[in-house]
């Protein structure tokens, strides 16, 4: 069956009317006032009298079911089947198409999610390499500060300076040797 040019043009400017709506399967209004359209259900906080359309898809060429929510959303599903049943072989095409992009956003988000993860997890081995480079080198400085042979003081816990034994030091230094040898690898 061939379309007439205003036919078609009338389908496309109906089908492009509806774009957001064609992809969503939920409609609701969020808390400030804004119409939001997903194919997510909405949150458990939006209440009930604001969601204004829930996901129903009768075959195609049916009519709309009886548990549609609200005449707006009969009239969307009426909407939605009338190109297929009318169009023939170009509007089937166009409606493959919807789930189709929607199924690419979808996706692209995915990714960008995936993406996403993969460079904060990659900055935060970054950040912790740096963070054990950085504890590495402060160990290294205390160990030669250690087997510098100069004497060594800490503030005990009156607040009083009071150097550190020989036999202190050693231990300090076989301490500090241990740590870094299990933590700085690379050194």
């Amino acid at each position: 069956m061939k379309l007439s040019p205003l036919a078609v043009l009338l389908l496309a400017l109906g089908g492009a009317a509806h774009a957001p709506e064609a992809a969503a399967q939920y409609q609701w209004r969020d808390e400030n006032g804004r119409m939001v359209f997903s194919d997510r259900p909405p949150p458990g906080s939006v209440p009930a009298g604001n969601l204004m359309r829930t996901p129903v898809r009768p075959p195609t060429g049916a009519a709309p079911s009886a548990g549609a929510t609200s005449a707006s959303e009969a009239g969307a599903s009426a909407v939605a089947t009338a190109p297929a049943a009318v169009g023939g072989e170009n509007s089937k095409a166009a409606s493959a198409s919807a789930p189709g992009l929607a199924d690419r956003a979808l996706e692209q988000r995915r990714r960008q999610a995936e993406r996403a993860a993969q460079e904060k997890a990659e900055a935060d081995q970054r950040a912790a390499n740096e963070r054990q480079a950085r504890a590495c080198e402060a160990s290294r400085d205390a160990l030669r500060a250690l087997d510098s042979g100069m004497r060594v003081a800490r503030v005990n816990a009156q607040g009083e300076r009071e150097f550190l034994s020989d036999e202190e030091r050693e231990r300090r230094a076989a301490e500090l040797r241990r740590d870094m040898k299990d933590s700085c690898k690379s050194s």
